[in-house]
């Protein structure tokens, strides 16, 4: 399989189906304006600022989060669906 890295302030998220019904079924509510769910699999190590330090990655791997989906880019990796988003993309974090 291959490995797949973020850089910067991005974030690779693994969709989840919250639209599923009870046996499983995925009922297909694709309105880009809700945002999407999903689990974090890698974080990149933060964005250079002008004074030359780093930000602060408040994501971090296996948070559950929601995202905006229509900013985040589609990847696909050994036949599987991956997001990548900034950190700033990120509405809230599942706790």
């Amino acid at each position: 399989m291959k490995k797949l890295i973020p850089v910067e302030d991005h974030v690779l998220i693994k969709p989840v189906a919250e639209d599923t019904t009870a046996s499983g079924l995925h009922t297909g509510d694709n309105d880009p304006e809700k945002p999407s769910k999903g689990i974090v699999i890698a974080v990149g190590i933060g964005k250079q600022l002008e004074n030359w330090s780093m930000s602060i990655m408040q994501i971090k791997e296996w948070d559950t989060v929601y995202f905006e989906h229509y900013v985040a880019k589609k990847v696909d990796v050994d036949g599987e669906r991956f997001f990548l988003a900034r950190q700033h993309d990120i509405t809230a974090i599942l706790a």
